[in-house]
C-alpha cells in the first residue's frame, strides 16, 4: 500500500517530511482503490484535506481536527458519514457526487462558508441554525421530497437546490438579506411564496418547474433575471403575484422574463389601501385583498369580510382604529 499511500496523499506526505515529532491522527478508508479498509496518519494540526474523486465508500474521521479548514470528499461513492463534533474552525465542507441518502451537519461549524452536498441521493437533510456565516450553499441534483432551511443564514449568497425531481415542499426562512442567487430548477412545486427582504436578489430560476402559483416578496428592486419556463404540463403558471419595485420593473421592461407569456398569466399588481378625512367622514379605499381592523396594533387583527370600497366611518369615533390589507 505503500504506493497508494503516495498517490493519494503525495502533498501530504511531503509535509510530514522531518516532523515526526508532531502529534498525529489517524483515519480509515475504504474503497475501491484502497482496498479493505486502510488507516492513514497525518498531523493532528492539518489544515486542509483532500480525498476527492478516489472511489471511497467509506471514511472514517477522528475527533479532534481542530484546525481543518478544508475538507473535500467530493467525487467518491459514499453511502453514509458522519463528521466529528469538533470541525470548529471548518470553513469549506465538499462532499458532492456520492451517493449518500441521509445527512445531518453538526452543530458548531459557525466559519463554514461553502458547503457542498449536490449530485448524491439525498431523500433527508438537516442542517443547524448556526451556519451564520455560510456564503454558498449547494444542494441540486438530490431526491429531496421536502426541504426546511434554518433560521441565521443572513450573509448566503447563493442557494442552489434544482434538480431536485421530488420536491415537493420548500421552506425558506426570513433574512436572507445577502441572496443573490436562487436556484429552484426542475421541482415539483405546485405553488412557491418566497420570504420578505430579498433586497439582494438578482437571480431567480424555477426552470423547468411545476409552479401553478408564485408569490413574490416587495423589495426584490435588484433582480435582473427571472426563469419561469415551465415543462411539466397540464399545469401552467396561472398566477403571478408581485409587489413593490418588482412590480414597476417588469411592467419598465427592466427585468427579463424567460418563458412567461403575460396574456396568459393572472398578474396581480400589489393592492393599495387609501384613507382620507373630510367634514368628519373618514374614506378608506382598497383594490384588492380583505380589510382588516383592529384597535391594538399587537393585538388580534379581524377580518371585515363584508366591508365594500370605499368604507365610510364617523370621525372621531369612540376608540382608535387601525386598518390594514390581507392578501
Amino acid at each position: 500500500m505503500k504506493g497508494f499511500y503516495r498517490f493519494l496523499l503525495p502533498a501530504l506526505l511531503v509535509s510530514l517530511a522531518g516532523q515526526t515529532a508532531r502529534a498525529q491522527q489517524t483515519l480509515t478508508i475504504q474503497g475501491e482503490r484502497a482496498g479493505a479498509a486502510f488507516e492513514i496518519q497525518f498531523p493532528a494540526d492539518v489544515a486542509d484535506l483532500d480525498f476527492s474523486n478516489f472511489e471511497l465508500t467509506s471514511i472514517t474521521l477522528p475527533e479532534g481536527l481542530t484546525n481543518l479548514k478544508t475538507l473535500n470528499l467530493g467525487d467518491n461513492d459514499l453511502l453514509s458519514l458522519t463528521l466529528p463534533d469538533d470541525l470548529t474552525n471548518l470553513e469549506e465542507l465538499n462532499l458532492g457526487n456520492n451517493s449518500l441518502t441521509i445527512f445531518s451537519l453538526p452543530n458548531g461549524l459557525t466559519d463554514l462558508k461553502e458547503f457542498e452536498i449536490n449530485g448524491n441521493r439525498l431523500h433527508f437533510l438537516t442542517l443547524p441554525n448556526d451556519l451564520t456565516n455560510l456564503k454558498t450553499l449547494y444542494l441540486g441534483g438530490n431526491r429531496l421530497n421536502s426541504l426546511v432551511l434554518p433560521k441565521g443564514l443572513a450573509n448566503l449568497k447563493t442557494l442552489s437546490i434544482g434538480r431536485n425531481h421530488n420536491l415537493r415542499s420548500l421552506t425558506l426562512p426570513e433574512g436572507l438579506r445577502n441572496l443573490t442567487y436562487l436556484n429552484l430548477a426542475s421541482s415539483r412545486l405546485e405553488s412557491l411564496t418566497l420570504p420578505s427582504g430579498l433586497a439582494n436578489l438578482e437571480t431567480l430560476n424555477i426552470y423547468g418547474g411545476n409552479l401553478t402559483s408564485l408569490i413574490l416578496p416587495e423589495g426584490l428592486a435588484i433582480l435582473k433575471t427571472l426563469d419561469l419556463r415551465l415543462s411539466y404540463v397540464p399545469t401552467p403558471l396561472e398566477t403571478l403575484f408581485v409587489r413593490g419595485d418588482l412590480y414597476n420593473s417588469i411592467q419598465a421592461n427592466r427585468v427579463s422574463i424567460a418563458g412567461i407569456n403575460l396574456e396568459k398569466v393572472t398578474f396581480y399588481a400589489p393592492p393599495v389601501l387609501s384613507i382620507s378625512r373630510m367634514d368628519g367622514i373618514m374614506e378608506i379605499t382598497w383594490n384588492g385583498g380583505v380589510l382588516q381592523s383592529t384597535t391594538d396594533l399587537f393585538g388580534e387583527w379581524q377580518d371585515l369580510e363584508s366591508a365594500e370600497s370605499p368604507l365610510r366611518i364617523l370621525f372621531p369615533s369612540e376608540a382608535m382604529r387601525f386598518f390594514r390589507l390581507r392578501l
